[in-house]
Parts: structure tokens; sequence; C-alpha cells
């Protein structure tokens, strides 16, 4: 659709309908903590990045199969200024002792494949076809070491599809009914330069068009068209003009939920949404009954819409500060 100022993506309704009950795990770049925030924030079933962002396909499959088969690579850990790191894992995880390190991967591991067993949607962000070898062996985060101890080279769309492949071929006996969405990260890597960056995020684009076709339990979100071509606007990006800003998110989001949620997932959402702005009002005066019947109603809001998402910690909120209103009449 083209309109006289920009060219809109509309949303194409999916036959996946994710609903409130189904279990979700996303995986990848900072934008996959983005998208997990989101459905987080709409009381989804949704663990968000349990082992930290990673940024290129190889890595995120690797953490994937690491989730699935349990076995780290003890070679692969660092000691750098007093913590111990491991170049398969976000930085996120260190730990004062070895042994610590590996037993705090290994139960964020346990975390992960738990989800992984059990979940109904997997959503994996790639960011970079770019990626760092340290004696011929791929690692996920240089962790802050010398420059001069990597080797960087760009990942092919056969590298990609074939990796992924075999990642496929391991989730399909571990988890046969899993569904998985891929996007990629509309966040520019600059520090590969913006035409280096472009081709990285052809390679990608190429590799999850031809993975699409391959598996059909396979769907790619356009969430990088979404920004890059869409809302081609500096005004849709942060300070930094690299990550998308709020407005942004919330565009793709609502973009993301026309395309995934059916009518009854949107009417929850909506109605969670007049909830969590009523949380958020402050009255003028605490004592009055007008602020007495308006918690009334949101408790009964509350009430309704229990049933169908988690709202424990919302009801006993309310519940407090009817008590408060009732101690102080």
């Amino acid at each position: 659709m083209n309109t006289s100022f920009r060219t809109v993506i509309e949303p194409v309704p999916h036959s996946w309908n994710l609903s409130h009950s189904d279990s979700i795990i996303t995986l990848g770049s900072c934008f996959s903590d983005e998208i997990g925030g989101k459905l987080t924030d709409y009381k989804f079933n949704c663990l968000t990045n349990p082992l930290g962002a990673l940024y290129n396909p190889v890595s995120i499959h690797n953490l994937i199969k690491l989730s699935v088969e349990k076995e780290i690579c003890q070679d692969k850990i660092l000691n750098r200024d007093s913590a111990f790191f491991h170049y398969d894992f976000h930085s996120s995880l260190f730990a004062t002792d070895k042994n610590l390190l590996v037993e705090k991967i290994n139960n964020k591991l346990t975390e992960a494949s738990e989800k992984l067993k059990t979940a109904q949607y997997l959503i994996i962000t790639w960011g970079t076809s770019w990626v760092y070898l340290k004696e011929n062996k791929l690692v996920a985060n240089c962790h802050k070491m010398p420059g001069n101890l990597f080797t960087k080279k760009t990942l092919s769309p056969e590298e990609i599809i074939e990796n992924f492949g075999a990642l496929h071929e391991l989730l399909k006996t571990f988890n046969p009914d899993l569904k998985i969405i891929i996007t990629i990260s509309p966040v520019r890597h600059i520090k590969d330069t913006l035409p280096l960056n472009n081709v990285s995020k052809s390679i990608l684009r190429y590799a999850t068009h031809e993975i699409t076709n391959q598996f059909k339990n396979v769907h790619y979100y356009p969430s990088f068209e979404l920004c890059i071509d869409d809302l081609r606007d500096y005004r849709f990006y942060k300070e930094d003009m690299i990550h998308p800003n709020n407005v942004a998110i919330e565009y793709i989001w609502n973009h993301f939920s026309s395309t995934f949620f059916n009518s009854k997932t949107l009417a929850i959402n909506l109605e969670w949404e007049k909830i969590k702005k009523a949380f958020e009002h402050r009255p003028f005066n605490e004592k009055s009954t007008s602020y007495f019947q308006f918690l009334n109603h949101i408790q009964k809001k509350i009430e309704d819409l229990e049933s169908a998402i988690p709202l424990q910690a919302e009801k006993e909120e309310i519940i407090n500060r009817l008590k408060q209103v009732e101690n102080e009449k």
C-alpha cells in the first residue's frame, strides 16, 4: 500500500494463532528482548533470552543445541579481570569461580531446555552474519579480549542454512510440535560499517528465505523490513540512530499482534491494557468514595479476566489498596 509519505507493510493474519496459554521462548539478538518483553508485559507465557543476547545465527543455534544436549565446552572458559566467562555465552553470565560459572550456565541451560521441550513457539532473532573465530573456533562473544586473538569473517548463506537444518533435525526429535518464527534485527551494526552491515543483513535475509521454503514449521516475520522500509525515518530511532525507539517497537508490536493474534487474544490484550492504565492512576484524594468505587471497578475487571491471564499480583495489589482506603476512612 502506497501513501503520500511512506510504503506501508500491511499485516497478513497467519494461521498460527499465539494465545496466552501457549508456551513461548525467544532467543537471539537484543531485538528478541523487545518482542519477548512485550509478550511478557501482555501476560503471555514467555521466557525471554534466558542465556542473554547473542547475534549471529550459528552461535544462537549452538545455544539452542546446548540447551537440548546440556554439554558445554569447558575449554572455552576464560579468566579476565578476576572473573570467568564463556566464549559461547553472553557476558552477563560470569562468576568469580570457574565451577560457579559452569553451575550458573548449566542452571540456565536447564531452564531453557525445560521451556523448549514444552514450547509451542520459538522466536529466533538473528542480528548479524559477521562472526569471530579464535583458533578456528567460532565464539559468540569476545568478552573484550584483545582483538589479535580473533579472526573476523562473514558466514555464508549456505553455512547458515546447513547449520539451521541440523538444528531443525534435532528440534524435530526434541519437540516435534514446535513452531519457529525467525526475525532479523533491524538494529544496524555500524562498527562493521554501513555497507558491510548491509552485506550482513542481506546474507541473513537470503538465508531466511531459503529456510522458510524448506521447512513448513518455520515462518519469517518482517520486523527488519518494518523498520528499514516501512518506518524509513530517523524519528523512529533512539538517540544513537541505530536502535528502534519505543514508537517503532510499539508499531512492530501492533503489526505482530495483527499477524499472530486472533480476535479473542486481541480482546484479552485490550482489557489488560485498561487494567494496566488503571494501575497507573493516582487519585487526588485516596480517601474519597469515588476512588473506593474506582478500585472496586478495577477489582471486578481483574476477576473477569483472571481466568484468561495470570493476575494474582494485581489482584493482591487492589485488595491492599482497598484495605488502605477502608482503614483511612
